[in-house]
């Protein structure tokens, strides 16, 4: 099984703001941030770097995005070259961040902790975090446990590890470390994201029969499951 099909799609697509809720849900959890302006950001799995930019620009933070993924980091570092702000690009690893201790005062990870080893990589935004440093994440959650097979379907698709129920990922978040956890569901942040927009895409030669089978695949796992399968915003503190 190849676990990096999806994140392999997203690739192929070129697509931006993946995640689920979009730009709006971005830009409503950095709204509610308070992000002070010079503040070192990590912003992880950065995929073509839409979210790295809007931090840089808008809020003027010191945003260092990372991804694993080849061809997202190209992407990103072409619409870097653009930005106006405080904006470092470069390949790297959650489960192996190439950082010292205590070096960022806020970590984001949009729809990508569900996608790796998720105690591991906890612990590495816990090293790398300021004491008081602050984590947002907006990962898979399932809304009650499923039966083996339902979790093997969807994993093969997706390539994630583990399928975590909100109060896993609570449980998950402390033992890493964080001494604050909050969880918020799409409607906290309804009124404030709007509507979303439709993502950005930047289409290459690579779209293959491999690939709308992807896309086939999570529409039908997406309906399938359309009352289990959901997410969190997760807001934790170091």
């Amino acid at each position: 099984m190849n676990e990096h099909k999806y994140i392999n799609f997203l690739a192929k697509l070129g697509i931006g703001s993946a995640h689920p809720g979009g730009r709006p849900l971005t830009a409503a959890i950095l709204r509610d941030a308070a992000i002070i302006p010079g503040e070192k950001v990590l912003d992880v799995g950065c995929g073509t770097g839409e979210t790295s930019i809007y931090l840089a620009e808008k809020y003027h933070a010191d945003v260092t995005a990372i991804d694993l993924h080849p061809k997202m980091v190209s992407y990103a570092k072409k619409r870097a070259l653009a930005a106006n702000g405080m904006l470092t690009v470069m390949q790297a690893d959650a489960e192996q961040l190439p950082f010292p201790g205590e070096q960022f005062d806020m970590i984001l990870s949009e729809s990508v902790t569900a996608f790796t080893h998720i105690e591991v990589t906890l612990q590495e935004y816990y090293r790398v975090l300021k004491q008081g440093g602050r984590l947002f994440a907006i990962e898979m959650t399932i809304e009650e446990p499923l039966p083996a097979s339902s979790q093997e379907e969807i994993k093969a698709l997706y390539g994630v590890k583990k399928l975590l129920t909100e109060d896993e990922w609570h449980l998950r978040f402390q033992q890493a470390g964080f001494s604050e956890t909050a969880a918020f569901q799409e409607q906290d942040f309804y009124a404030k994201a709007g509507a979303d927009p439709l993502p950005t895409y930047q289409l290459t030669n690579d779209i293959d029969e491999e690939a709308l089978d992807v896309w086939l695949n999570h529409l039908q796992i997406m309906d399938k499951y359309k009352d289990l399968l959901s997410y969190r915003i997760y807001e934790v503190r170091k």
